[in-house]
């Protein structure tokens, strides 16, 4: 091959759709469809707290104005968004996630959504649970 010559395999987006536009056609016909995770009515009475980039969380009534004493941000963790804010322990800066917060979980435990919506902070949505029973819930298997 010379040098002038367009190389064979080149890595470009039309050489990649061309490859794989069958196996993304396949994968779309053979895909399951999509079953939502049956949650529990949820009757409890909320309040909508803003937080920064433009996030919203829910709060139970009896919470909202413990809660609205502090200035709330929006965070980034993984594939979820929490709601948070610093605090000074000890004169040192300390992140604190308003689910823990609200629930009072001890640093030994886990607070768990059990709707898995990380923005909704309602009582009756949060729970204290061990990091065993946490993997157990969130397990493949």
């Amino acid at each position: 091959m010379s040098w002038n010559q367009p190389s064979r395999c080149r890595n470009t987006k039309k050489n990649f759709e061309k490859i794989f536009s069958d196996f993304f056609k396949r994968q779309r016909k053979n895909k399951m469809p999509i079953v939502k995770r049956t949650t529990r009515k949820n009757p409890e009475p909320y309040k909508w707290i803003n937080l920064s980039n433009g996030f919203s969380c829910k709060v139970s009534i009896s919470d909202a104005q413990a809660v609205s004493d502090y200035n709330w941000f929006a965070k980034k963790s993984f594939s979820k968004v929490y709601a948070c804010t610093w605090t000074r322990e000890n004169g040192k800066r300390k992140l604190l996630f308003m689910h823990r917060f609200i629930a009072k979980t001890p640093i030994n435990l886990l607070c768990h959504h059990d709707n898995t919506d990380s923005l909704d902070n309602r009582r009756t949505n949060l729970k204290n649970i061990t990091e065993y029973d946490h993997i157990k819930l969130h397990s493949w298997r």
